[in-house]
């Protein structure tokens, strides 16, 4: 049986066309010379935030639940956006090594790695920012409701 369109999840509006703009750009930065990590930790991030953006939509039941559950849950999305900004960026680094192919690459296997094993640092850092942030939403709230 296919679900309708009520009770299948959507994503947030203009999902897809913000995932296409963030393609466009990775694709020409991928084509420059650059070897900062600076881009890649962007173009990471930027991605692991899309990636949870537009799947938003299966996680609404958790809008009416109690503030421990919504706050367990915000704090895994917040782990998973900053461990997927590591994993992203070192796989863009990576990918960016072999689309180019120089004899010394633009990124070092050893700063791939540094990058890679700042991961839990990032994803504790992410759990931090979504708690915080969650908690002054509901705080403004509050304050709206009194």
């Amino acid at each position: 049986m296919m679900p309708t369109d009520a009770s299948r999840p959507r994503s947030l509006p203009y999902a897809r066309g913000w995932i296409a703009l963030y393609g466009t750009a990775l694709l020409i930065w991928m084509s420059l010379e650059d070897t900062g990590v600076v881009m890649p930790v962007i173009f990471g991030g930027t991605g692991a935030l899309l990636i949870l953006l537009a799947q938003a939509g299966r996680f609404t039941f958790f809008a009416t639940a109690r503030h421990r559950v919504v706050s367990l849950f915000v704090a895994l999305l917040g782990a998973g956006l900053g461990a997927g900004t590591a994993l992203i960026a070192a796989a863009l680094m990576l990918i960016k090594n072999g689309w180019h192919s120089h004899v010394l690459p633009d990124f070092p296997f050893g700063l791939i790695l540094d990058t890679l094993a700042r991961a839990p640092f990032w994803a504790v850092a992410g759990t931090l920012f979504a708690l915080g942030w969650q908690w002054a939403r509901w705080a403004f709230e509050d304050n709206r409701r009194e």
